[in-house]
C-alpha cells in the first residue's frame, strides 16, 4: 500500500472555499482562490500566509516530490490541451491538493511576467531560524550577504544545493528568497535545501564559536581559493553583486580568497564565484580526509554524485527543464564591481 501524502500544515489555514476545490472554475479576482494568489505578489503577503507561488509544471511537480507543502494549484485551460497536462493533473489529484482552473486573463492578475504559466502551484514558505541551525562537524553553509538581484538567487540556490551544502544563509539585506525568480532560476533545489534567514553578525559569531570557519570569497585577496583546506565545519561567503561584503559581515571573516582569472577580467557572477569554492570544498571531502577531521565509519552512507546540468530556462515552464539566466550582472569575485 502506497503512503498517504502528508498534508501541509498551512493547508488548515485556508478558507474551506478554497480547500475544498477540486477541479472548478475559478471566476473573477474576488474568489478566494484567485484573491489568496494574488495576495502572494507582495513580500508583506507572502509572510502573512507563510506561502509563495511557483510557476509552470516542472516546479510544480518537483514540489509535490519533495513534499514542500503544496497547498492550491491554479490552471489554465492551456495545461488541459498540453503535452503535461495529464500527467500534472494526476499528480495534483495523486497528492490530493486543492485544485482549481482560471482563464488567461485571470492568471495574468496574478503573475507578474511576460511568460504566462499555464499552472502555478502555492506552496508552504519555509525559514529556518539561525537559532535552529546545527554546526556538525562536515557542516558546509552558505552566506548570502546583501544579494539583490533574484535571479543570482536563485542560482545560488541552485548551485549550493548541488555542491551538497547543508543550508543557505541570507542576511536581512537579501532579497526575498520567494518570489518567482528565485524558485525559477533554483529549478526546485528550493525545495530541499534549508533557508535561514535573517542571518545576523550576531547568528555568524555565535556559529563560529560552535567550530565554523568563514570563508569568503574577495577580488583583491592575497591567497589563492585553492591554497584553503576546506574540510571541517566552513560557511563560503558572498556578497551583494555591486558592492560585495558588507564591513560587519566583512569582518567576521576568517580567511579570504581570490578566484584567478584570465585575460583582463575582475569578475564572475555571485553564484558561480560560490560554485567555485564549493566544489573545491566537495573535492577536497571526497578525498581521504585529515585524520584530525572527520572519516566516514563502516557503513556510512557514501554522498551520492550530484550532476548539475546546463538547461533552458523558458523550457522549465514547458517540458521538464529549465535554469533562470542571471539577469547579464557580471561582479566581483566578492560581489563588488
Amino acid at each position: 500500500m502506497s503512503a498517504i501524502p502528508r498534508q501541509p500544515v498551512a493547508l488548515l489555514s485556508l478558507p474551506e472555499a478554497v480547500r475544498t476545490l477540486r477541479g472548478e472554475r475559478a471566476e473573477g479576482i474576488k474568489h478566494p482562490a484567485v484573491a489568496l494568489a494574488r495576495s502572494l505578489k507582495s513580500e508583506a503577503g507572502r509572510a502573512a500566509a507563510k506561502l509563495f507561488v511557483v510557476h509552470g509544471p516542472v516546479l510544480l511537480q518537483r514540489a509535490l516530490e519533495a513534499d514542500a507543502g503544496v497547498v492550491l494549484a491554479l490552471t489554465t485551460p492551456r495545461l488541459l490541451v498540453g503535452p503535461d497536462g495529464a500527467a500534472v493533473g494526476a499528480a495534483i489529484r495523486a497528492h490530493d491538493v486543492p485544485y482549481a482552473t482560471v482563464s488567461e486573463g485571470i492568471m495574468r492578475t496574478i503573475v507578474d511576467r511576460a511568460y504566462l504559466p499555464e499552472v502555478i502551484a502555492l506552496v508552504e514558505r519555509r525559514l529556518l531560524p539561525p537559532s535552529e541551525l546545527p554546526v556538525t562537524d562536515q557542516a558546509l553553509f552558505v552566506l548570502a550577504n546583501d544579494l539583490s538581484n533574484p535571479s543570482n538567487l536563485g542560482m545560488l540556490v541552485r548551485t549550493a544545493y548541488g555542491a551538497g551544502a547543508d543550508a543557505l544563509l541570507l542576511t536581512a539585506g537579501t532579497i526575498d528568497p520567494f518570489v518567482w525568480q528565485v524558485s525559477t532560476g533554483s529549478t526546485g533545489a528550493i525545495f530541499h535545501l534549508p533557508l535561514v534567514a535573517p542571518a545576523s553578525p550576531t547568528d555568524i559569531i555565535r556559529l563560529k564559536s560552535q567550530g565554523m570557519r568563514t570563508i569568503a570569497a574577495v577580488a583583491q585577496a592575497d591567497r589563492d581559493y585553492t591554497d584553503v583546506d576546506y574540510r571541517g565545519p566552513i560557511c563560503v561567503i558572498v556578497g551583494n553583486e555591486a558592492h560585495g561584503l558588507s564591513a560587519d559581515v566583512a569582518a567576521l571573516a576568517d580567511l579570504t580568497v581570490r578566484i584567478p582569472m584570465a585575460h583582463h577580467l575582475d569578475s564572475l557572477n555571485v553564484a558561480v564565484a560560490a560554485g567555485v569554492l564549493l566544489f573545491e570544498a566537495r573535492r577536497q571531502r571526497r578525498q581521504l580526509p585529515d585524520p584530525v577531521h572527520h572519516a566516514p565509519q563502516l557503513g556510512e552512507a557514501e554522498t551520492p554524485e550530484v550532476r548539475v546540468a546546463d538547461i533552458d530556462a523558458e523550457a522549465l515552464e514547458h517540458r521538464g527543464r529549465g535554469f533562470a539566466a542571471a539577469g547579464g550582472e557580471h561582479l566581483q569575485v566578492a560581489g563588488d564591481e
